[in-house]
């Protein structure tokens, strides 16, 4: 990388000189595919269905995750000094999860380069040569139907990507991404 821009800088040049864009709509943690009965704190997380475009054509589409401390309720930087978080803290990340954040304009949104680290990391099925390699290199069962299914569709993710930007585009991304 040339050391005159910084890492931010190459990410978004390699998203730029690709074309990608990236729309999102907020589900509510309780209308999500994340939402567990009686969850802790912990359980909670933002929710949406993204869906990333190729120089204006939309190429796919996928529920996407982030974890509390990605609220901008969530007190990274004043937690309480018994290491957890107070009530009222925990209430406001509560709500930001359920999308009623009158104290943040609009509906929390997720970051382009998240997004984008998060496909990359899907689309490494396709390097594999078959569902077993691949639960073999990321530790799972090959006796697991859940381990199958996230294989199938993070290939999938990972075709669609090289089906909108090619394997060089693959590898810049890869390249631009590779301390994220």
């Amino acid at each position: 990388m040339n050391d005159n821009i910084t890492e931010k800088q190459a990410r978004d040049n390699a998203i730029d000189a690709l074309g990608l864009t990236m729309t999102a709509v907020f589900v509510p943690w309780s209308q999500s595919r994340s939402k567990v009965v009686d969850p802790k704190l912990r359980d909670y997380s933002l929710n949406w269905f993204v869906t990333l475009s190729c120089k204006g054509r939309e190429f796919i589409t996928f529920a996407y995750t982030a974890g509390i401390a990605d609220c901008k309720a969530y007190p990274n930087k004043y937690p309480n000094k018994f290491g957890g978080i107070c009530i009222d803290d925990a209430n406001a990340v509560i709500a930001e999860c359920e999308g009623e954040t009158p104290a943040f304009r609009g509906k929390p949104q997720p970051k382009l380069h998240d997004v984008v680290h998060s496909i990359l990391l899907d689309s490494e099925a396709i390097e594999h040569g078959s569902f077993e390699d691949w639960a073999s290199d990321f530790g799972y069962d090959t006796d697991s139907r859940k381990a199958e299914s996230m294989y199938r569709a993070c290939l999938e993710c990972g075709l669609k990507l090289r089906q909108a930007i090619g394997d060089n585009g693959i590898t810049q991304l890869r390249e631009a991404f590779q301390d994220y």
